[in-house]
């Protein structure tokens, strides 16, 4: 008994905390066109206390408005619902609610859910509602219409379809002596809501300047991180820039790595960042004469012996002969 016990009290805390960061909603799984309906999320946020946000995407047709934000910026735009606080308050849970009243002209069934995502201790993370299948009825169009209206809503969702693949270019050029400026070049595809980019920074570079009413950013253990808020709705391509001093001369230009991440119909795309142009003039590397070193044999000196003719029984002959 004790031990059974024991095992409730160690799982209760790991159940509750498991549960500590969710989320839910009442969103309608009918609704008529031209009614009002009210909607509310319960977003239970634990520790996360800096820039969030709360996006969800409805499909074209529907007004909505603002009714409870948290002291949240609230904005509709692009069929999107976004609530986005710079820093949260202290209570564990938020709510916030808004209202939606479909086109008297809608006739659909369609899908959706909400997304919260966040930044805790410099690491991002989200959690969603569940997915809510929705049936939108309309007592203002007639059954003879219903194809008909589906039919122009099928030819306007082809014209709106359109092939873009969102990318990102990296062009790195060499300024002066130990500075560089690197360009991100975003192919946004009309996207404009929050994003984040992550740049892998060689450790003999630091960042030394960066500028933009858009995002904010952060350098750490050699890990640049932007955080994009908003991105201008009226441009497909958003660029972003900064700037880097070199603690040496450098004589190749280089390389960086990086991934662009984008929250596309309530989930994350990751894009990896491709090279682009590389400009500007590099330091020349200076040549480094090598000398080769002559090496000079040493001859071996060889001890010639001179022969000792020794005397022998001729000798005295001979001294005899000069003695005469």
């Amino acid at each position: 008994m004790k031990r059974i016990t024991l095992f409730i009290a160690l799982l209760l805390p790991l159940l509750s905390f498991s549960q500590l960061k969710r989320i839910t909603y009442d969103f309608p799984k009918k609704v008529e066109a031209g009614e009002n309906y009210t909607v509310k999320i319960e977003i239970y946020k634990y520790d996360i206390s800096k820039y969030a946000q709360y996006k969800q995407i409805l499909p074209s047709g529907f007004v909505v408005e603002n009714l409870i934000d948290a002291d949240a910026e609230f904005t509709f735009e692009n069929n999107t619902i976004s609530y986005r606080w710079d820093k949260l308050s202290d209570d564990s849970l938020i709510v916030i609610s808004y209202s939606i009243t479909a086109d008297s002209t809608l006739l659909d069934a369609f899908e959706t859910k909400g997304q919260f995502s966040y930044i805790v201790k410099n690491q991002r993370g989200a959690f969603t509602t569940n997915s809510t299948k929705v049936k939108v009825t309309n007592k203002y169009i007639k059954k003879n219409d219903i194809a008909d209206n589906k039919k122009n809503n099928n030819a306007d969702s082809e014209i709106e379809d359109y092939d873009c693949d969102v990318s990102v270019k990296r062009n790195i050029k060499v300024l002066q002596y130990k500075f560089i400026t690197v360009e991100l070049l975003i192919s946004k595809c009309n996207y404009s809501g929050i994003a984040f980019i992550t740049e892998k920074i060689p450790d003999n570079f630091t960042v030394v300047n960066i500028e933009s009413e858009y995002y904010t950013s952060e350098f750490e253990y050699g890990i640049l991180s932007f955080d994009i808020t908003k991105m201008p709705e009226s441009e497909e391509t958003f660029k972003v820039t900064y700037k880097l001093e070199s603690s040496d001369v450098f004589y190749e230009y280089p390389e960086i790595f990086g991934k662009y991440k984008y929250l596309n119909n309530a989930e994350f795309e990751n894009v990896t960042i491709l090279d682009g142009a590389n400009t500007g003039k590099l330091k020349t590397k200076p040549i480094v004469k090598v000398t080769e070193e002559v090496k000079v044999e040493k001859k071996e000196e060889v001890n010639i012996e001179t022969p000792v003719i020794k005397a022998n029984s001729g000798e005295d002959e001979i001294i005899k002969f000069l003695n005469e």
